[in-house]
């Protein structure tokens, strides 16, 4: 392969190489920690690991679970929960669990170290690609403090940031692969594999391979001549590491298959689940469909998509126009010198070819169906991009010293940090001001300590959208969980003597409340608001208790 100038990749076995990381896991450790326990828990922010909940209940009926038919193992794991992405969460974050218990704090934790997989492998595809350690670790020491990376792992974007670790990791298993050259064909399958195990963590990571199958037919070794015949051996192994990758898919489809009746229910199924989606109903014109993602795009840089999400506000971080120039227009700008100079750099090549790759995917596919969160993962893939140009252009024997040079890469990066804090600090004041609003209110976390505390044969019933699996989660199934209006199952569980509880978010409570309190036949509920920091309520919880011998109790 050609590499260009890469003079000190990280040394095989040697772990003093990765000590240049360790001010990155602590700046990044910092900022997460900070205010651990804001904002509330949301609901696609604690799914597919509210399922632990019911994994560790000694009881697991106690814990309701959303998951497609024949893929509960055990009354209790999880295999696919969707159709399009897998449970991978669940199984990295049930040891941190199990050990720390279901709480807001362990949440973080175990969402943490997903993120600090992130930076490990934007750390090692710079330095295994040439970039010097310090200026690695600087570049990722400006994306562990970045607002949209770290509140990507407080909101529903850390499923679909998370598996950016197993796309680094595939680009990781090229690189090997083309400087030992004796592992040509085992580091195609290990590339494959890691992308396959990115795609079962969420499905728009297929969005890559276009790009990646180019660079398996592409690179090579110094010097080396592939015959054709090898590439198409390589891009075989490849493709089946992916098949192996996205295993637990397979056998998830072949269980769906299996609850329902066989393959043409199964294909019945999924046709059906398409159409209450509306996956590819865009009817926009191929301009609005690109002017959709590029706005995507800018929503996660400018964080203005997690913002919105935690604050029910639009907000922008501070200079994001510069910013935005600085992760896409740096890269491409530098790109285009370097090739014009003749310096090619198959990496930041990769890089650009990777990102190119998903957003032309993403409008051809599934045009303005998909939201912000799904484009997280071009987030560290900017970062990349961004150190191995500047590096290339900066650090290389043959860069001019002066300006451009070091000093101009060393202003973008302080420039770069800089606009990082400012907004981290922004966030982390509003927060600190709103603890969230809306469902994302830490309202919810005081209700699952008042559930904690609550009697342990209580039924608890959410028939709104939102509070059912945080409250799961946080409660570690102490109480059992309805998410229907289900009047009759209501009723003979209050004839049981047991209290009912309806936590309501939408709509006239009160008229809700009363509607409850004819269908069970009960007197005046107990009802108890929880406010947002605000003062503003964020839902209202009704607590009913009938006599079982009353009449409604004895038809």
């Amino acid at each position: 392969m050609e590499r260009g100038w890469q003079p000190s990749p990280i040394p095989r076995g040697r772990s003093s190489a990765w000590l240049a990381f360790l001010p990155v896991a602590v700046a990044y450790l910092y900022v997460a920690t900070y205010q651990i326990e804001l904002p509330g828990v949301y609901m696609d922010a604690v799914n597919p690991d509210y399922i632990a909940a019911r994994a560790l209940n000694p009881d697991p009926t106690r814990v309701p679970v959303w998951i497609l038919p024949g893929n509960l193992l055990l009354d209790r794991f999880p295999l696919l929960t969707s159709l399009y992405y897998g449970t991978q969460q669940f199984w990295l974050g049930l040891p941190v669990f199990w050990l720390l218990g279901t709480t807001v704090t362990s949440l973080r934790i175990a969402h943490s170290l997903f993120a600090l997989a992130v930076l490990a492998t934007v750390f090692a595809v710079m330095a295994q690609g040439g970039v010097r350690r310090w200026w690695a670790a600087a570049i990722c020491t400006a994306l562990a403090i970045d607002a949209s990376f770290v509140y990507a792992f407080r909101t529903q974007s850390y499923i679909t940031m998370a598996p950016v670790a197993w796309l680094l990791l595939s680009v990781w298993a090229l690189q090997r692969r083309a400087d030992d050259e004796g592992n040509r064909h085992k580091g195609s399958f290990t590339s494959g594999l890691f992308l396959g195990l990115a795609v079962f963590g969420y499905f728009v990571y297929a969005f890559y391979a276009p790009a990646l199958a180019i660079a398996v037919l592409a690179w090579r070794g110094k010097g080396e001549a592939t015959r054709s015949g090898d590439r198409l051996r390589s891009l075989a192994l490849w493709v089946g590491g992916i098949v192996v990758g996205v295993g637990f898919y397979i056998l998830g489809y072949l269980a769906l298959a299996h609850a329902l009746g066989g393959m043409r229910q199964l294909f019945a199924y999924i046709a059906q689940t398409q159409e209450l989606l509306e996956a590819f109903s865009s009817q926009q014109a191929l301009w609005e469909r690109v002017a959709y993602a590029w706005q995507m795009v800018r929503a996660v840089l400018d964080n203005w998509w997690h913002h919105t999400l935690i604050f029910g506000e639009y907000g922008a971080l501070p200079a994001a126009n510069w910013k935005t120039a600085i992760l896409v227009g740096v890269p491409a700008t530098l790109w285009a010198v370097l090739e014009s100079r003749g310096q090619p750099q198959p990496l930041l090549r990769l890089f650009l070819g990777l990102e190119l790759s998903f957003f032309a995917m993403s409008v051809l596919t599934f045009g303005t169906r998909l939201g912000g969160h799904h484009y997280v993962s071009l987030l560290a893939l900017s970062y990349c991009a961004l150190g191995i140009a500047m590096h290339a252009f900066a650090f290389a024997p043959t860069a001019r010293r002066g300006l451009p040079g070091w000093s101009s890469a060393a202003l973008i990066l302080v420039i770069l940090v800089g606009i990082n804090g400012a907004g981290q600090i922004g966030e982390a004041t509003r927060l600190r001001q709103t603890h969230g609003v809306g469902l994302y209110s830490d309202a919810i976390n005081r209700f699952a300590e008042d559930l904690r505390k609550a009697e342990s044969d209580d039924v608890l019933f959410t028939p709104d959208w939102g509070l059912f699996m945080p409250l799961a989660f946080l409660t570690g199934g102490a109480l059992e969980i309805v998410t229907d209006n289900d009047y009759a199952q209501a009723l003979r569980i209050a004839c049981a003597g047991r209290r009912v509880r309806v936590a309501l978010i939408n709509g006239d409570r009160q008229v809700r409340l009363a509607l409850w309190q004819r269908e069970l036949g009960a007197s005046e509920p107990e009802v108890r608001d929880y406010y947002q920091f605000d003062g503003k309520i964020a839902f209202q919880v009704g607590t009913f208790t009938l006599d079982q011998q009353s009449s409604v109790c004895r038809r």
